[in-house]
C-alpha cells in the first residue's frame, strides 16, 4: 500500500507511516519490556501496534487511489511467472559481494571473518541511506520513460548520480575523521586497530548503492535480461578475483575482490542502460510486457 501511494506521488503519506511505525513500535518495546520482561509479548504487542497502524492509516489512506477487484487465479498465477526474474534477481544481487566473504573465510578461518563483518556495519548506513535517496525517484523514472520524456529521465538520472557520487567523498572524510572512534564505540573495544579496513568500504558501498540504483533503472525499463545478466557477470567476475586477492592481502583483498566483480557488473548496466534508453527515445520502442524477461506488465 506505500507502493500504491508512491504510485500516486504521495509519498508525504509514506513517510508518516514510517515514522508513525517506527515511534509506535519503539515506545511499545520499551514500555512492555521494562513492565513485563517478556520478549515474546513485547514482540506480539509489536506486531498488534503495526497491524492497527496498518488497517486506521495506511489502508484509509491508499483507499482512494485504488478499486478492489475479484481475484483470479490465473491472474495471480501469470503476475508470478512474469515477476520470476525479479526474484531471481533479488537472489543474485546479494551474490557478488558475499563470495569474497565465504573466501576470506576459508583461507583465512573464521576469526578474519569475524572481525571483518563487525568492521563493515558501520558503513551498510552509507549505502541504506543511498537507497532511500533514489527510491522516492522510481515514479518519476517510470513516468518520463513510458512518457518518452527524455530529458526529464536523463535529469533525473544525472541528478540521482551526483548524490550518489557526493557519498563518496562524504564517507572517505567520516571514515578517515570518526573511524576509529566509531569502531571502538560502536564496534567493539580493540576494532579501532582495523580502521585501514573502512575507506575501501565505503567505496564498495557506494558502488552497492550506484549498482542498486542502476538495476532499479534496468527494471522501470523492463530490461530483465539484462538486469540478470549483470548481475551474473559480477558474480563470475567476484568467483574468479576472490581467491587471489584474498591471498594478497587478507582482509583488505576481500574488499578489493568485491570492488572489482561491482565495478564489472556497473559497467554492463551502464551499457545496457544506455542501449535501451538509446533505443526507447530514438525510436519509441518498448519491450513486449507478455514476455517476463523483455517486460512486466506495466
Amino acid at each position: 500500500y506505500n507502493a500504491i501511494d508512491q504510485k500516486h506521488e504521495r509519498l508525504d503519506i509514506v513517510g508518516k507511516t514510517y515514522a508513525m511505525r517506527g515511534v509506535s513500535s519503539l515506545a511499545v518495546f520499551i514500555l512492555t519490556l521494562v513492565a513485563t520482561k517478556s520478549i515474546l509479548l513485547t514482540l506480539a504487542l509489536m506486531a498488534l501496534a503495526n497491524i492497527a497502524l496498518f488497517a486506521f492509516y495506511t489502508l484509509p489512506k491508499a483507499a482512494p487511489f485504488y478499486s478492489r477487484q475479484p481475484v483470479q487465479g490465473t491472474a495471480v498465477k501469470n503476475l508470478l511467472y512474469e515477476c520470476l526474474p525479479l526474484a531471481a534477481y533479488s537472489v543474485l544481487s546479494t551474490t557478488t559481494t558475499s563470495i569474497p566473504r565465504l573466501v576470506l573465510s576459508n583461507v583465512c578461518g573464521e576469526e578474519a571473518l569475524g572481525i571483518y563483518n563487525p568492521v563493515t556495519q558501520p558503513v551498510m548506513l552509507l549505502q541504506v541511506c543511498a537507497t532511500y535517496l533514489f527510491n522516492p525517484f522510481i515514479t518519476t523514472f517510470s513516468v518520463s520513460y513510458y512518457e518518452n520524456d527524455r530529458k526529464r529521465f536523463y535529469r533525473a538520472v544525472i541528478n540521482v548520480q551526483a548524490i550518489l557520487l557526493a557519498m563518496l567523498p562524504a564517507g572517505l572524510i567520516v571514515a578517515q575523521v570518526l573511524g576509529r572512534w566509531g569502531l571502538a564505540v560502536f564496534v567493539g573495544a580493540g576494532m579501532e586497530e582495523y580502521h585501514a579496513l573502512l575507506a575501501p568500504m565505503v567505496v564498495s558501498a557506494v558502488l552497492t548503492a550506484t549498482n542498486l540504483f542502476y538495476s532499479m533503472i534496468l527494471t522501470v525499463m523492463r530490461g530483465m535480461r539484462s538486469l540478470l545478466a549483470a548481475n551474473l557477470l559480477g558474480i563470475v567476475v567476484a568467483f574468479f578475483v576472490s581467491r587471489p586477492c584474498v591471498l594478497q592481502w587478507e582482509m583488505q583483498g576481500a574488499t578489493v575482490a568485491a570492488i572489482i566483480a561491482q565495478l564489472a557488473q556497473l559497467t554492463m548496466l551502464l551499457i545496457c542502460v544506455m542501449r535501451q534508453s538509446h533505443a526507447h527515445f530514438r525510436d519509441g520502442f518498448t519491450p513486449k510486457p507478455e514476455d517476463p524477461f523483455d517486460g512486466l506488465p506495466s
